[in-house]
């Protein structure tokens, strides 16, 4: 696998520390020696991240291996989030609740479902077989998706073009998260939200 070495996302340190408890093999955790932040040191390159690592060819194969080393507590897990599963808040109605109608623009957009009516749905998604799934959708719906990495994706949209820009369950895994933060705000109209 193609992996890269990286430096703090907080503050572009280059002083890790070992969390020996935290992580596994190729994705150990470290703690930043000047500002605190845990992350990992190093990245796979994004063409891994679109051939090999996509949602879609993992994320089974993850649960699997989680199943397989701890039973009990995964099966105590599942149990209590089908539990909390209507405590939580539906994205969409956050989305209706703080935006005006308009396009929305969803960062690591899957499938591109998770933008409702009445916003128009825009996508980026890096996992070729999603992106189709999502461009799709999202054109039935007035929008359209890229298959790109976050901030290459971001580049391929206009400055100011959208009511608000989704990131759900996405930057935690971004290389890059304060360069697509920022490339994020630039695509925002006045008092849009990410």
């Amino acid at each position: 696998m193609q992996t890269h070495p990286r430096a703090c996302p907080r503050c572009a340190g280059d002083d890790p520390r070992p969390l020996p408890r935290y992580g596994d093999g190729q994705w150990r955790i470290v703690r930043c020696g000047g500002c605190g932040f845990a992350y990992v040191p190093v990245a796979p390159d994004y063409a891994e991240l679109a051939a090999n690592l996509a949602w879609e060819k993992t994320s089974k194969q993850e649960a699997t291996r989680r199943d397989a080393r701890t039973p009990h507590a995964r099966k105590s897990f599942r149990r209590l989030r089908s539990l909390f599963r209507g405590l939580r808040t539906d994205q969409g109605e956050v989305m209706r609740r703080h935006l005006p109608e308009g396009a929305v623009l969803d960062v690591g957009c899957g499938d591109g479902t998770r933008v409702p009516a009445p916003f128009t749905p825009f996508g980026i998604e890096i996992s070729e077989g999603l992106w189709a799934r999502a461009d799709a959708h999202m054109r039935g719906r007035g929008g359209y998706a890229v298959n790109a990495a976050a901030l290459d994706g971001l580049n391929a949209f206009q400055d100011g073009g959208f009511a608000g820009i989704a990131m759900r369950s996405f930057l935690e895994h971004e290389d890059k998260p304060r360069e697509v933060l920022a490339a994020a705000f630039r695509k925002l109209q006045s008092g849009g939200v990410v």
